[in-house]
């Protein structure tokens, strides 16, 4: 059974991935960016980048929490996971480990979507419909806690609202200095 579900799982995102690809004639927005670590003087200034980039996918895909596109936010639940892991780099932060929580919320729950979608595309195929409304519900329920997540992630003080200045991208003219409590 797990064997089944884990190929059906590798079919519907083969099939997500052809279809991104027809649609806008690009590769899947689950491709990560290169990040150039040129001209970082040093590893902090290089992790330090590495973030930037990760969370700037993150915030770049997350438009697709206003739809409901399996592959869009599939694509969302893997930038979220990259920024994650990015973050650990600077786990001694305090004020960085919400964000990582936060990210790790954000992908767990759109997980759960991801998983619901696969189960539809299966569930479709056999025609089980009583079934496919259940998975629907908790589809629906789960991206409804990701989209609540993710709004108030930058509430003020909110999870991600230290990553959002320290990364450039709250409307000031530079970065912000990381600061924190070491541990």
């Amino acid at each position: 059974m797990q064997e089944i579900a884990y190929t059906g799982a590798r079919r519907a995102k083969k099939c997500q991935e052809g279809h991104e690809r027809q649609r806008t004639g690009r590769s899947s927005p689950m491709k990560a960016r290169h990040i150039s670590l040129e001209g970082a003087q040093t590893p902090r200034s290089a992790m330090e980048r590495i973030v930037s980039v990760r969370f700037a996918e993150v915030l770049a895909l997350s438009g697709a929490l206003q739809g409901e596109d399996p592959a869009r936010l599939h694509a969302l639940r893997i930038a979220c996971k990259r920024a994650r892991y990015a973050l650990e780099l600077f786990n001694e932060l305090e004020m960085l480990r919400a964000a990582q929580r936060r990210l790790k919320e954000l992908q767990d729950e759109l997980g759960v979507v991801h998983d619901c979608d696969v189960l539809l595309a299966l569930i479709h195929e056999s025609g089980e419909q009583p079934l496919a409304a259940r998975i629907e519900r908790e589809r629906h329920k789960h991206l409804m806690r990701a989209r609540f997540l993710w709004r108030g992630a930058f509430l003020v003080h909110g999870p991600l609202t230290a990553l959002v200045r320290y990364a450039g991208f709250g409307g000031g003219a530079a970065k912000e200095p990381l600061r924190g409590s070491y541990r």
